[in-house]
């Protein structure tokens, strides 16, 4: 999963800064998976049985947030094609 938002880095979502689309929710979901990522680290590092719990509590809620996050990410580029695509047509009257 790691590799997968490395991959998204490099182009995605440089590019969508770089068109200051999307970052409210864009930011959301990479700090979801960043946060993924640390807790994981922390599920397996931790030695004391109490944080870890607390460290697997976490990782799995942020896990169930993230496919409502990616989902509200993806609502708002078909939001925005669309009224990209009327005002296209639009200019073409």
């Amino acid at each position: 999963m790691i590799a997968v938002v490395g991959a998204l880095a490099t182009h995605h979502f440089s590019l969508g800064w770089k068109m200051q689309k999307k970052r409210k929710t864009g930011l959301s979901v990479f700090l979801i998976f960043v946060l993924l990522a640390l807790t994981g680290i922390a599920i397996y590092y931790i030695g004391d049985q109490e944080l870890s719990v607390v460290a697997s509590f976490a990782h799995l809620s942020l896990g169930l947030l993230l496919p409502i996050l990616y989902v509200i990410h993806l609502y708002f580029s078909f939001v925005q094609k669309k009224k990209n695509s009327e005002d296209e047509f639009r200019l073409r009257d």
